[in-house]
């Protein structure tokens, strides 16, 4: 009988697992005591469920399948092969999803997935003339580049990293990397919420930067970075929350002060 047709002659108060169990367990005794049904009566099923019921290992082959390695999208594994290392992708994703603002998650998300507009592409569409870099206008424009690998770039990250380990006492041994300014996140280093904020501000202030065709300047950041401060300060007292938004932001509190 079907389950529904035995609920209705027994009137058994019961489920689809128990039943189902219960039609299991009396196959696996007919096997193991060999004893064989010549006249069998069987009901339609699913094709799903005649496969999941009949598997030598229960359902294991259809979990594992479920649970197997996803294979990385193409945006993450060209980044890798860029950065030449392997990526805690897992863990960019995680960081990226609790981003409050709404403008810096979609910032950070168009760095994942490597969609942000840089000058080689404008050159293709026909805005602009040339491909170059427009902070240093000798290198081919690109997403690593201008975030990372210009010379302006890396001389406001030097000041930044300098400015971070005399101010902040648990900085002391901070090294900035591709990867950790890129995403966040770098392999055997830790960091808060707020190290990730400030970072993020950051990056989104040399974006702005290269828009503006301004140099990237460390202490023009300071001032951003206060107002940002104030703002997030501002959002947490009315949401009542300011007591977990000073505790996290005391470390950095000469930062903001500086």
């Amino acid at each position: 009988m079907t389950f529904e047709q035995f609920k209705r002659k027994f009137d058994v108060a019961t489920n689809f697992l128990e039943y189902y169990s219960c039609i299991s367990s009396i196959k696996h005794y007919l096997i193991t005591h060999d004893i064989r049904n010549d006249n069998p009566v069987h009901h339609n099923t699913t094709t799903a469920f005649t496969m999941m019921s009949t598997a030598p290992k229960g359902t294991k082959i259809f979990y594992n399948t479920f649970v197997q390695k996803i294979e990385l999208p193409n945006p993450c594994k060209n980044w890798e092969l860029k950065l030449g290392k392997s990526i805690e992708w897992d863990k960019v994703f995680k960081i990226t999803k609790k981003i409050s603002e709404v403008r810096l998650k979609w910032f950070q998300m168009k760095i994942n997935y490597r969609i942000m507009v840089n000058n080689v592409m404008l050159k293709e569409m026909g805005v602009l003339s040339s491909d170059k870099c427009s902070f240093c206008n000798q290198s081919r424009d690109s997403v690593y580049h201008y975030l990372w690998d210009c010379n302006h770039t890396r001389s406001f990250w030097k000041n930044f990293e300098t400015h971070l380990k005399n101010v902040c006492r648990h900085c002391d041994r901070l090294n900035l990397s591709d990867s950790l300014i890129l995403f966040g996140c770098d392999t055997n280093v830790r960091t808060d919420s707020v190290f990730d904020f400030i970072v993020l501000c950051a990056k989104f202030f040399v974006y702005k930067c290269r828009y503006t065709k301004t140099k990237p300047l460390f202490q023009v950041f300071l001032q951003d970075l206060t107002f940002r401060y104030k703002i997030e300060e501002f959002c947490h007292k009315t949401d009542m929350t300011y007591v977990k938004f000073q505790q996290g932001w005391l470390p950095y509190m000469d930062l903001i002060n500086s």
